[in-house]
């Protein structure tokens, strides 16, 4: 079975729609509500890169039926 992998992220305001064609599957490998880095989705105001919510991977598999892997 080939793998194709895909990085998706979506900034505040910003609403993520994803999809597959057919009988493929979406396996979320990781999820994160907060802020890792200061690079990606940058903010002036935002500087703690510390800011992560840790129920973020529980909140997607409740809401959404997808194959989910806690790998």
């Amino acid at each position: 079975m080939l793998w194709t992998a895909v990085r998706t992220v979506a900034c505040d305001w910003e609403t993520l729609h994803f999809g597959c064609i057919g009988d493929d599957t979406i396996e979320i490998i990781s999820a994160n509500y907060g802020r890792r880095d200061t690079l990606t989705c940058p903010d002036q105001y935002a500087t703690n890169v510390e800011c992560i919510h840790s129920d973020t991977f529980e909140f997607l598999y409740d809401k959404f039926v997808v194959f989910v892997s806690l790998l």
